[in-house]
């Protein structure tokens, strides 16, 4: 089990065979392209389809950021890029039930995916925000 809700989702990623290293918060310095960041807690509320004077668990409604970093392009200026990655994380993520997360997890949804390239960087940064649903308790 996961120690965290960051954490689940990594391992999740991970258990994909996408060949991609996958990190908690941020990448450490010099990680080769392409890797993956999850950010957990972006924002949590109530979730409205449970009325909130009949749920001891206190339902929640979680946003974790999955952030897909690549090269744009090699030494050689050849576009390196890969346009079925983030394909193929949202795939992953969309609709799964976390099973390693450490809080019972109704259902994940992605909704919504931003390309973002960083010319100056060299770099392409695909956002992806993804509906957690899940128990406090």
């Amino acid at each position: 089990m996961a120690a965290s809700l960051a954490g689940a989702v990594k391992a999740h990623i991970e258990a994909q065979s996408l060949g991609i290293a996958v990190f908690r918060d941020s990448a450490p310095d010099n990680e080769p392209y392409p890797y993956v960041t999850v950010l957990e807690d972006i924002s949590t509320v109530p979730d409205g389809v449970f009325n909130a004077y009949d749920d001891p668990q206190g339902h929640v409604s979680e946003l974790v950021q999955v952030d897909i970093w690549q090269q744009s392009r090699n030494a050689a200026k050849v576009k390196v890029e890969s346009y079925t990655l983030p394909d193929a994380v949202m795939k992953a993520l969309h609709g799964t039930l976390l099973p390693t997360a450490p809080k019972q997890v109704s259902g994940c949804q992605v909704v919504s995916r931003t390309r973002l390239l960083e010319p100056e960087n060299n770099i392409v940064h695909t956002a992806l925000t993804v509906q957690v649903r899940r128990v406090l308790v």
